[in-house]
């Protein structure tokens, strides 16, 4: 999705720049004191300030389940892609994009499976179950409530390259993920994942409360290659709805 500039410089940012103008020196002086707060909180940036920023432990502990549904768009081609999720690490994804492509993956906290466009079911193994484990293992908060998939969560420090703190993220059976935390929110700014020469990384942003819990609600996945960026909209979310009968089961093969 690209964003254009826009036309018109709105009228708040005129007044941002004349008070820029008329007083360089409390800007200054502002800047100065944000960076000095960055810093001081750069070294308290962890996991424990990620689960309250997310809307604390209590709240995400009593989460059995989760539904979003988002606006995928992927160069000149938008569909839609769902998922649903329990706790246990269980999740199934279902991506329409008419006129190109549909699958279907499921994965129920053990094993996985994917329906492609041509309705045949194969099973995941490799690095693509790998990748469901860690996906799952973040999507159901298993790094901030102990308890489900094992895994470690290590504090790595601050990468001075994008400013952001780094936590390396490791599920058991999953694919190691570096979770980069903004220092001011604590809240996920990127999320780095590598399997050899597969690499992508997570650009998350515009996050939002639902129902006491913070999501983002703009998400890009970029793969080094510019043209295959996907950015995904969250259109709905809801917490603890009731599960589809059979939702995580195997999918059942399809003519094509």
């Amino acid at each position: 999705m690209n964003v254009p500039w826009p036309a018109r410089i709105p009228s708040n940012a005129v007044l941002a720049l004349a008070l820029l103008a008329a007083a360089p020196q409390a800007c200054t002086a502002a800047a100065a004191q944000g960076a000095r707060r960055a810093r001081a909180t750069a070294a308290s940036t962890n996991a424990t300030c990620l689960g309250k920023a997310l809307g604390g432990l209590e709240n995400i502990a009593r989460v059995g389940t989760l539904y979003t549904r988002y606006q995928l768009e992927i160069g000149e081609h938008k569909g839609t892609s769902t998922f649903w999720r329990d706790v246990r690490g269980a999740v199934r994804e279902s991506l329409d994009v008419p006129g190109a492509f549909s699958e279907v993956v499921v994965f129920d906290g053990a094993r996985g499976w994917k329906r492609g466009a041509d309705g045949a079911v194969v099973p995941l193994s490799g690095a693509d179950l790998a990748d469901r484990v860690t996906d799952a293992y973040l999507s159901s908060f298993m790094h901030i409530v102990p308890g489900r998939i094992p895994g470690t969560v290590e504090r790595v420090g601050l990468d001075r390259a994008t400013g952001l703190v780094k936590l390396r993220v490791q599920p058991q059976g999953g694919t190691a993920a570096a979770l980069m935390l903004d220092t001011l929110t604590c809240l996920p700014a990127r999320i780095a994942l590598s399997t050899g020469s597969r690499a992508q990384t997570l650009h998350l942003g515009d996050w939002r409360t639902v129902s006491g819990i913070k999501l983002p609600y703009a998400i890009r996945r970029a793969t080094g290659d510019s043209t295959r960026d996907a950015r995904l909209t969250l259109l709905e979310a809801r917490f603890d709805g009731p599960l589809p009968r059979g939702v995580f089961a195997k999918p059942a093969t399809m003519a094509p």
